[in-house]
């Protein structure tokens, strides 16, 4: 068999490790919450996955010869050309999805939120998250002062402006209460819907947060904003 044949067979085994790692990885590995590291997180997977196919590949041409390497080399190579026309066509259809029209944000909430860690309690969690509606923007800043900034997506708008919709009917008693308690405020809440005169600022406690879980939704939900977008991330 020709060499040039099996050097594309070790390349298509990689990329099909490579995808099916960063695939699996994706849905059954990362942890929720992780944010801008999610996707790291996946391809470090699918990493291991092409140095595993590559090995399994390479292994292969030592040990198969005759017509089983050569059905496996062209199921190999088919494999990969179909996987890269799927991937090819779902990246054209993720380009063609940054962004929503301007009618799916009609009659959504507008506001202005943010989480601020007070105490740095996970060095790998962002310092900061911030939605702006005027703008339809999210912002992160990690750990080492880098700001990402993205699109914030009209279904993401909906769902925190709810959150915060829901948080904001809880008795104004009781967030003091949670928010001047004697435990050490690890993280500060602020939100503002427009329209009103000043916004609205709770320093959370862990004891606050397992209290509260009002407060807990919100804050999961500004911090996780980015989770559910699909546009291009700028970081500087």
């Amino acid at each position: 068999m020709p060499r040039w044949q099996l050097v594309f067979f070790v390349i298509g085994a990689a990329f099909i490790g490579l995808s099916l790692g960063t695939m699996g990885g994706g849905l059954w590995l990362v942890p929720r919450g992780s944010g801008l590291a999610g996707p790291v997180i996946a391809l470090g997977y699918g990493t291991i996955g092409a140095v595993a196919g590559a090995c399994v590949a390479t292994l292969a041409t030592r040990i198969l010869v005759g017509a089983i390497l050569r059905r496996l080399v062209a199921a190999t190579l088919i494999i990969t050309m179909a996987m890269a026309v799927v991937l090819t066509l779902r990246w054209q259809q993720a380009q063609a999805e940054h962004t929503d029209p301007n009618q799916a944000y009609d009659g959504l909430p507008s506001f202005q939120a943010s989480v601020q860690q007070l105490i740095i309690t996970d060095p790998y969690l962002a310092t900061r998250a911030g939605i702006d509606t005027t703008s339809r923007s999210w912002s992160l800043t990690l750990p080492d002062g880098r700001e990402c900034r993205g699109t914030l997506r009209a279904q993401a708008q909906k769902h925190v402006g709810d959150v915060l919709s829901r948080l904001a009917q809880v008795p104004t008693a009781e967030i003091r209460n949670c928010s001047q308690s004697s435990a050490t405020a690890e993280q500060r809440l602020s939100w503002k819907f427009d329209g009103s005169t000043r916004a609205s600022v709770v320093d959370v406690s862990a004891e606050c947060l397992a209290a509260k879980s009002a407060i807990a939704n919100a804050i999961g939900a500004i911090r996780n904003v980015n989770v559910r977008s699909t546009s291009n991330v700028e970081c500087d």
